[in-house]
């Protein structure tokens, strides 16, 4: 009986190695997925960025026609004046988002590194640990068939 209990300790030792590097894999599992979120929210962002650039390049392009169309020059007075305007608010809008991107591409690796060190972690723990109860086991077999401990009678 006592050799299915050493046996037992050692086999729930590996498995709790195994389960520990299973662990790890799934935290950088985990690292990968963030770090491929952040990067589609970062192109999503770039996309608005440029449909924000698009708009600016239509809606100037119109003022400087309706310009012309009314019989002045389109790149002058309050046409100048309405396209700096619009510059200036796409502008603002162009900026935000590429900020976000950036942003969203810098929270993406930070997580990562946060799930990849758990996943290190994780692992460090769930060995030692295993280790340990390996440990246990060797050390129950080592005992196997030695004496038990006398204990000293004292006479008076």
């Amino acid at each position: 009986m006592q050799y299915v209990m050493i046996a037992s300790s050692i086999f729930s030792g590996l498995s709790q190695i195994q389960q520990a590097s299973a662990q790890k894999s799934a935290y950088q599992y985990q690292a990968k997925v963030a770090e491929a979120s952040a990067s589609r929210e970062a192109l999503n962002y770039e996309i608005r960025a440029t449909e924000t650039l698009k708009k600016l390049r239509a809606a100037n392009s119109a003022n400087v026609a309706r310009g012309f169309a009314g019989g002045v020059l389109g790149t002058e007075g309050s046409s100048l004046a309405i396209r700096d305007v619009n510059d200036r608010v796409a502008g603002v809008d162009y900026m935000r988002d590429i900020d976000n991107a950036a942003l969203s591409l810098t929270m993406g690796q930070a997580q990562a590194k946060q799930l990849t060190s758990a996943g290190d972690i994780a692992f460090s723990s769930g060995v030692m640990g295993g280790l340990g109860t390996i440990g246990t086991g060797i050390y129950k077999y080592s005992t196997l068939g030695s004496e038990p401990a006398k204990k000293e009678t004292k006479t008076t």
